[in-house]
């Protein structure tokens, strides 16, 4: 693998661990954000919707003790408890659909349907009170502390049992999702080590690859410059007795030369003498 493409392959594979990390990254702080939504979102709510049982309650109530205490008001406490009757079933409506669509505890349901049972008894209680006492006060009042104060107290007494209930399970809520998010951001924390450890090592092999085989290429580079450097003397070499060759050749030439010259004066000077003995 040549190493351009070792760099290249290196930092894909960084690109990648990179985009594992942030990928985890986004992952829990939406799963947390999820979670505490859901906790904000439901079971806060419920504790609200208890809350406004207990304070409907206890507005029925009061509006029942008026209806008793002042006969002359009669009509306006009834309105008032009929507006009380009317968000009590809207309100525990409201609870119970919250419960059933959160998956959350049987025992919830089991104490909701029950605090609207003794509501449905304490309402029917309640309208045979005051049946009875636009008849006879006094028969209604008695009347009132055998079968209606009874039902009261159990009311009020299971609706507190059921908001202890909801705060508890808040409380446990607030603990898991805590936990939960303490998890995810270690989960986040190890994913983003692993990930840099992998990343340094990773390039640190490249690295090391890269190197050795630049040092492999040097050590041929130098070996090749070598093997040059000796060809390039050994033609020096060659050109220095060529030069050597063709001066000494250059010299016999000009001795034969000279010889020639000379035995071209010798002819001549026996042809002369030739010619003078004729």
């Amino acid at each position: 693998m040549t190493i351009g493409r070792k760099i290249i392959g290196g930092y894909a594979v960084v690109m990648v661990l990179l985009l594992i990390a942030v990928t985890t990254g986004y992952y829990t702080i939406n799963l947390i954000q999820d979670k505490y939504n859901g906790f904000i979102d439901v079971d806060d709510k419920q504790i609200e919707d208890v809350n406004n049982l207990e304070l409907i309650v206890e507005s029925e109530i009061a509006d029942y003790r008026g209806f008793l205490l002042n006969p002359d008001s009669q009509k306006e406490y009834l309105d008032g408890s009929q507006v009380q009757y009317r968000l009590f079933d809207e309100t525990a409506g409201r609870l119970r659909a919250s419960i059933l669509s959160h998956g959350n505890s049987g025992e919830q349901l089991s104490m909701l349907d029950d605090i609207i049972s003794l509501q449905n008894q304490y309402k029917q209680a309640q309208e045979k009170i005051i049946t009875v006492s636009q008849a006879n006060h006094s028969e209604a009042i008695a009347l009132n502390a055998m079968e209606v104060v009874p039902l009261r107290d159990e009311l009020g007494s299971k609706i507190s049992q059921f908001h202890d209930v909801q705060v508890k399970l808040e409380l446990q809520k607030r603990v898991d999702v805590t936990a939960t998010s303490k998890n995810l951001m270690w989960m986040m924390i190890v994913v983003s080590v692993a990930a840099l450890i992998i990343g340094l090592a990773i390039g640190f092999y490249i690295t090391r690859s890269i190197t050795t085989q630049l040092r492999n290429a040097t050590v041929l580079l130098s070996s090749s410059s070598s093997e040059i450097l000796a060809t390039t003397t050994q033609l020096v070499s060659n050109a220095s007795e060529t030069a050597t060759a063709v001066s000494e050749t250059t010299a016999t030439t000009e001795e034969v030369k000279q010889t020639s010259q000379l035995s071209g004066e010798k002819a001549s000077y026996v042809s002369d003498s030739s010619r003078k003995a004729a």
